[in-house]
């Protein structure tokens, strides 16, 4: 019989990992208590569940006990979004069942070769077997074309809960096996980075934007855990914590914003502050702490993960790219959604006292924006128990990087005019294809009309044409089903790269 105490990992940063999953799921369930009018105590046992296995991913150090404990938390999760969009949960179910297919197959290779335990992987090609394997159920760029729209389209609490900490659990793991630099990762990350914060910057949809920055956000834990360093690492964990708090934040006050506007066009929303003080206020404190604004957690993990970064022209290139990418969306969010009408929105003796349903229901926000204040004001508290050494946060230099690369930010949003108003996110594939189509109306006519050619053109290659862009364009831009095709194709890609690994070509 195996002792318990042999399948428990006990350390400093475990039992932060765990604090921090019980933190963002009791928000997300008192949340959840004033947003679900039916089924709140389904919802609280099914949430209940996904922190009790989501402690034990954390705490085990068996891949057999690991595996099971995540399952649970994928059927938890599912089970949730089943009972409010049975087609969006088939969905989230078949990509994160193909996850596990890879994770398993992953997992059994590295057994196979001696590591019966969760700990360090010394070789690289087992490494990047394991980051394909967490790649699709952590959304890795390439693998997280489901997250945007399974975020975006569940409840807001389930969203909450998916993008503050379920997503997380495969960088976990990764800390915990990760020695020390990885390639792979670090790059993955940059492109997650930049990616993430391209496609928010071209969205107005407010769940949407928050979606592809989840994606973004989580670059930055890829990219600390690539780098390997012990600042790298701290940073990523600390992002854990920090974006966990914020996006639980935004994404629970996305479900009022919702229901009060009747819709999640950021343009459409008139008079946050007059209407919902409590969600308004929790809101724009949790997109600072996002972009890295000085005095909450967001600036305490990107200051970890800047100094981590290699020295040189390089390194400072990829943090202001990095940094002003951020602002971008981040500012264009602020600006629409909660700043526009700034002039009505502190008009403080329009507002009508009586509303305390929705005063109430702000307070998991609320909370969860004072725990991310008490986190910066006494960053020792978390810093101590992942690194050694005491930071210097405040300096001159991490304020004028800051300054010049929000300045970058509003320039840029200033020239182009907000990104525009109502820009809608690249790759547009339908106008391509009906610029294809029209061009191939005119190519059909003029022949049809030299060569007499009707029967030909019109009856064969002219449908032919316009039904294999069809197929195209549903295939890598409409169609979820179509593009879980994607998964062996990036997994393809990624088993040349280990081959390449294994063989000392990278």
């Amino acid at each position: 019989m195996i002792p318990l105490m042999d399948l428990i990992d006990i350390t400093n940063i475990n039992m932060y990992l765990a604090l921090t999953a019980f933190i963002i799921n009791m928000l997300t369930i008192v949340a959840g208590c004033y947003y679900f009018k039916e089924g709140k105590y389904i919802y609280i046992f099914l949430n209940l569940g996904t922190l009790i296995a989501s402690l034990i991913v954390i705490l085990t150090s068996d891949w057999v006990i690991f595996l099971v404990a995540w399952e649970l938390v994928t059927l938890f999760t599912a089970i949730m979004i089943f009972r409010k969009d049975f087609n969006l949960g088939v969905q989230y179910f078949l990509v994160q069942l193909a996850g596990t297919s890879l994770l398993l197959l992953a997992v059994a290779i590295i057994i196979n070769h001696g590591y019966d335990k969760i700990g360090y992987l010394n070789e690289v090609s087992l490494q990047t077997l394991l980051i394909i394997g967490v790649g699709t159920k952590s959304a890795l760029f390439g693998l997280h074309f489901w997250l945007p729209v399974v975020h975006s389209k569940a409840p807001s609490p389930i969203s909450a809960l998916l993008s503050g900490w379920v997503v997380n659990l495969g960088y976990i793991l990764l800390a915990r096996t990760l020695p020390g630099d990885n390639r792979l990762l670090f790059f993955l990350g940059v492109l997650m980075i930049i990616y993430g914060g391209l496609r928010a910057l071209a969205s107005g949809d407010y769940k949407l934007i928050l979606a592809y920055s989840t994606i973004s956000q989580l670059g930055y834990i890829a990219l600390g855990l690539g780098i390997g360093s012990s600042y790298g690492k701290a940073g990523a964990l600390i992002h854990i914590l920090s974006h966990g708090l914020a996006k639980t934040v935004l994404f629970i006050g996305s479900g009022y914003w919702e229901q009060e506007y009747r819709g999640r066009v950021i343009f459409n929303f008139k008079k946050p502050f007059l209407k919902q003080p409590g969600n308004y206020i929790s809101s724009v404190m949790a997109l600072l702490s996002l972009m890295g604004i000085i005095f909450f957690p967001g600036y305490l993990s990107k200051y970890y993960l800047k100094y981590s970064l290699p020295g040189g022209f390089a390194g400072e290139f990829l943090i202001h790219l990095t940094g002003i990418v951020t602002f971008l969306y981040g500012f264009r969010l602020l600006w629409f959604a909660f700043f526009k009408d700034l002039g009505s929105n502190f008009r403080l003796n329009k507002v009508k006292i009586g509303d305390l349903t929705v005063l109430r229901s702000s307070w998991p926000q609320i909370t969860g924006i004072l725990i991310m204040l008490i986190v910066m004001l006494k960053p020792d508290l978390v810093y101590t128990r992942l690194v050694h050494g005491k930071p210097t946060l405040f300096t001159f230099h991490n304020v004028i990087i800051l300054f010049a690369d929000a300045t970058t930010a509003i320039i840029i949003l200033v020239i182009f005019k907000g990104i525009k108003k109502y820009l809608k996110p690249w790759p547009d594939f339908k106008k391509i294809f009906r610029a294809l189509f029209v061009r191939v109306i005119k190519l059909s006519r003029k022949l049809y009309r030299t060569l007499d050619t009707e029967k030909v053109f019109e009856g064969y290659f002219y449908n032919f044409i316009r039904n294999l862009a069809a197929i195209i364009y549903r295939a890598v831009y409409v169609s979820f089903q179509f593009q879980l095709l994607w998964i062996p194709v990036i997994f393809l890609l990624l088993l040349v790269y280990l081959s390449l690994a294994t063989a000392n070509v990278l």
